[in-house]
């Protein structure tokens, strides 16, 4: 048999278990919130990209016309590119989508995107306004066969030369360069 004085040490005993048992309890809850907060936000911000990614090749299948069997190669395509030059795969699939919309045929879309990517990082500038000043000479001078490779250097020339900077080069551009295609100015 247990004495009074026994069995009161054997419960202040269990309690003090128990109280040590629900500190560490409460602590391990605490740090598995901290780790969840760790880990949960790169996936918060890695679902929010592919989100917006898909968002984009969605865009970029509303252009394709019938040809949606290409998707699943352009969306590789896009990835490796994003992959080997270090540029966000959305604003790729963004930009392929643009310049489908201008209407260049999906066939010479991945080159105009390789090579405008280049340009952006070449040139060290924003990669929409590469695009766009791209574009627009491209569509300017698309009797004279410009290619992709073309506008870009002709775009990192007059930059490097301190004529224009990339930016202001693709916001002046529009309105000059379809009247000089026009009227047979050469790129």
């Amino acid at each position: 048999r247990m004495s009074m004085q026994g069995f009161a040490n054997s419960v202040r005993a269990i309690e003090l278990k128990m109280r040590n048992f629900s500190v560490s309890a409460r602590n391990l809850g605490l740090d598995l919130i901290k780790l969840g907060v760790v880990l949960g936000t790169p996936v918060a911000f890695g679902v929010k990209q592919f989100a917006d990614f898909e968002k984009a090749l969605a865009r970029v299948s509303s252009f394709l016309q019938g040809q949606n069997t290409l998707l699943p190669q352009i969306k590789n395509e896009i990835l490796a590119m994003s992959d080997a030059m270090g540029v966000a795969a959305t604003e790729l699939a963004t930009g392929y989508a643009e310049i489908l919309s201008a209407n260049i045929d999906p066939s010479q879309a991945m080159e105009i995107l390789s090579q405008t990517t280049k340009g952006a990082i070449g040139n060290t500038v924003e990669f929409n306004d590469q695009l766009r000043a791209t574009l627009v000479l491209l569509k300017a001078y698309s009797a004279s066969g410009l290619s992709a490779a073309k506008a870009t250097e002709l775009i990192r020339v007059s930059v490097e030369k301190g004529y224009i900077d990339a930016t202001q080069f693709a916001e002046s551009l529009g309105a000059v360069a379809g009247e000089a295609g026009s009227v047979g100015i050469s790129a």
